[in-house]
């Protein structure tokens, strides 16, 4: 009696057509095959992590809507999907929600498509960088020579197709 299990629940719902419907109507390009994707690869996030199973039924169907609105596939590299614990507000008690988490991979590609973007770039900035940031303006040297040390931070720089510099 798979169908009575977290796993049968969580499976008819990524699967009916009732979803797969209203997905359908959320995806820019309205191509059936892009929902399969999204729904293949949200089971898929849900075999490497089986608390997903046990999110609730509204967690997922936005997880699901917010990747076809967005144009984003729960791959592991653009996007993720992750299990979160909460309190129910209501009850209490706790719960799983499924959370859609972007990636900076998939930020990249959204600000992409934007259109306003020509460039963009992001970097990580390690303890023994040089690495100073004053109104705006980002200095950046690593010396790939030495041991950069721990990560400390990130930053991007994008610019704009009207030239404007954005950090």
């Amino acid at each position: 009696q798979v169908a009575n299990t977290p796993k049968g629940k969580f499976l008819a719902l990524v699967k009916s057509e009732k979803v797969v419907a209203q997905m359908s109507a959320s995806v820019a390009d309205n191509d059936p095959s892009t929902v399969r994707r999204i729904c293949a690869l949200v089971m898929n996030a849900a075999i490497k992590s089986p608390e997903l199973y046990n999110s609730t039924h509204t967690s997922v169907l936005k997880v699901l809507l917010d990747c076809c609105a967005l144009g984003i596939e729960p791959n592991g590299r653009d996007a993720h999907v992750l299990p979160y614990k909460t309190k129910n507000k209501s009850t209490g008690e706790q719960i799983t929600i499924a959370q859609l988490m972007l990636d900076y991979k998939g930020m990249v590609t959204l600000a992409m498509r934007s259109e306003r973007i020509s460039t963009i770039r992001a970097e990580v900035v390690c303890e023994n960088d040089l690495f100073s940031w004053s109104d705006g303006t980002i200095h950046h040297e690593i010396n790939f020579f030495s041991d950069r040390g721990k990560m400390i931070g990130v930053y991007a720089i994008a610019k704009m197709k009207d030239g404007s510099m954005i950090s």
